[in-house]
This record gives structure tokens, C-alpha cells and sequence, in this order.
């Protein structure tokens, strides 16, 4: 068996561990507890365990269930860690990457040129969405995003501000979305 595929099979063992243990935490109009998902992200780390769950609603819709997965389960920004967005609805291309750039142009570190050459990255890399997809984005230990689409790799931007601009999306501490961003990190009861 390929290192790929015994990695592979861990992170599903470990996925299912989680949704024994009821590991999640949902963010709504009120927090409310998620099943860990069965189907582990691709990683490119051995020991990765599930930090936090959180679901998105924007009005009256449901658009996606986010899992964050750290090295033993603890979250520190400066190590990989891959957080994967589940979509509950269909988004076409184009909307996932204006929705990304208008969050990542709050960021400290973008500018105009930079917030173009992001987006030509992500048009190069973000699929149309169908509900029950799955998008996860790996920080890798160089800095840099691995982007999947299910388990396929799809991309990577090698740039160490799009990664903390990306990720910061959802995990920063000026996140658009403080209560998401808590029951990623484990801290919403």
C-alpha cells in the first residue's frame, strides 16, 4: 500500500473517531452540535485531528459546514492545517471567487495588485459547486495553499499573503463571522 493511500485511511479512521465522539460544534443564529463528517480531508499531514465544525446560514439559507483539522487537533496559524468547506448549495465559480477576494480585500495585507493576482489564481483553481461538494484548503508547511476539490488535488498559490489573507477569511480575529470563526476553533459551546 502507497503512503498516499495508508494516509488515506488513517484520516478516515480518524473521521470516524471524531463522529463517535461527537466532536462539532454548528453556528447558526445560535450554536448547535454538528456529527463529525465521516469522509476525512486529503492532507499532507499524518496527525490530523478535528479542531471544530461550524454551519453557515445567510438569512433563511443554508450554504456550507466548515471542518477545521489541525496536527492533534490543535490549531496554531504558523503550523499546516486544512480547513474544508462542504457546500450545501450550488455556487458557480465565479461567485466563490468574487465572495473571496470582496472578504480578502479587508485584509492588512492586500492591495490591488496583489487582490488581482489572487483572483486570477483562484479563477484558475475554484470549481462550479453542486450541494454535497467539498473544497478543502491546506496550509502546507512552506506557507502556501493546496486547494482539493473532494479528494483531487486542484491548485496551489505559492504566496505566503494570500495564504494568511485566504484563511483569515474565516479563521482571522477580524473575520466578518467571530462565531463561525469560534466554532472552528473549538470555542463555541
Amino acid at each position: 500500500m502507497g503512503g498516499i493511500e495508508k494516509l488515506k485511511r488513517q484520516l478516515e479512521r480518524w473521521g470516524r473517531r471524531a463522529l463517535q465522539t461527537g466532536l462539532a460544534v454548528a453556528v447558526c443564529a445560535t450554536a448547535t452540535t454538528l456529527q463529525a463528517r465521516d469522509r476525512a480531508a486529503p492532507s499532507v499531514f499524518p496527525d490530523a485531528h478535528v479542531v471544530g465544525q461550524a454551519s453557515l446560514q445567510v438569512l433563511f439559507w443554508d450554504v456550507l459546514d466548515a471542518t477545521l483539522r489541525a496536527p492533534n487537533g490543535e490549531y496554531d496559524p504558523a503550523r499546516p492545517f486544512a480547513l474544508t468547506l462542504s457546500y450545501r448549495r450550488r455556487f458557480n465559480s465565479d461567485k466563490l471567487v468574487e465572495a473571496s477576494i470582496e472578504e480578502m480585500a479587508a485584509h492588512p495585507r492586500s492591495d490591488a495588485q496583489a487582490l488581482e493576482r489572487w483572483e486570477a489564481s483562484l479563477s484558475a483553481i475554484f470549481p462550479d459547486v453542486e450541494s454535497g461538494d467539498e473544497l478543502t484548503g491546506i496550509k502546507n508547511a512552506r506557507g502556501h495553499t493546496e486547494f482539493f476539490f473532494g479528494d483531487e488535488r486542484i491548485g496551489e498559490v505559492q504566496d505566503a499573503a494570500f495564504t494568511q489573507a485566504f484563511f483569515d477569511i474565516w479563521l482571522g480575529e477580524t473575520t466578518s463571522r467571530p462565531d463561525f470563526r469560534d466554532a472552528l476553533l473549538g470555542r463555541a459551546f
